[in-house]
This record gives structure tokens, sequence and C-alpha cells, in this order.
């Protein structure tokens, strides 16, 4: 076990000097990081940070296109946008344009911000979800991940 070479190859002095530990999002690693590292600050490293913020949003995503699966033209037309244009929900919205015109079938319009507005209208709870994890990247702007 991980926890028994920590404390066979280090001492808790030494352990005591750690002062940040990077981990991936298993609770129980924050439970054994606690105990051996007791002042050492515990991140979450940027990649399952990013994983879970996308399969949160791909799950929203997904739930909308299950309900607009319907005999409905106009229903089936959005599922088909969501499907094609999922990516551009997992943009930060500074990273659309808003004034590069671009062609995207399936739409009228050519500038990747306002499509995503359109797509986010679908559903208050996707837009949201969206709004959500933007703000929480413009707050985490300037913090140093890792």
């Amino acid at each position: 076990m991980i926890k028994n070479h920590f404390i066979a190859n280090y001492s808790l002095a030494e352990r005591n000097q750690v002062e940040t530990v990077t981990i991936d999002m298993i609770a129980s690693y924050a439970t054994v990081i606690k105990e051996l590292f007791p002042h050492g600050q515990i991140i979450i490293d940027r990649f399952h940070l990013v994983q879970l913020i996308n399969r949160s949003m791909n799950r929203c995503r997904v739930r909308v296109m299950n309900q607009l699966r319907t005999s409905n033209g106009e229903d089936m037309k959005r599922y088909r946008r969501l499907k094609r244009y999922c990516k551009l929900l997992l943009k930060h919205e500074s990273d659309l344009s808003d004034v590069t015109y671009k062609h995207y079938p399936l739409f009228d319009e050519r500038i990747g911000k306002v499509i995503a507005d359109e797509i986010l209208a679908y559903d208050e709870e996707l837009r949201k979800n969206y709004e959500t994890i933007s703000r929480a990247f413009k707050n985490a702007e300037g913090v140093k991940l890792r």
C-alpha cells in the first residue's frame, strides 16, 4: 500500500515539510494524504477538474437531447444542433467568437457566440450549468492551477 511506503521511507518530520500534494479526485486519497502529510495542502489536478466539468456539461446536454428526441420537427432540429455543436458548449464564453463569421450548417447565423447562445436557450438548466462553469473558470483566472 502507498501509505506504508511513505511511512517506511520518510520520517514524520520530512512529511511535515510537504507544502502541497496534487491528487486526482478520489475521496479516499484525501483522507490518506491528510494523515501522511498533515501540513500539506491538497490540490486537485487540472486534468481531473476539467474532466469533471466537461462530463457534467455533457450529461446535462444529453439529458436535453433525450427530451428533444420526439417526432416534432423543431425538436429534432434542436436535437441535431446539440449533437453536432456540443464542443461549442465546452468552450469558455470568451473563446467563442462574437465577430468572426464561420459557416455552421443547421444555423442561419455564422458567429460562434450567437450559436452557443441559441443552443443554451433550449433549456434553462443547460444555460445555468454553462454559466456556472464559466463563472468558475473566470474566478480561477490568475489562480495557479497544477
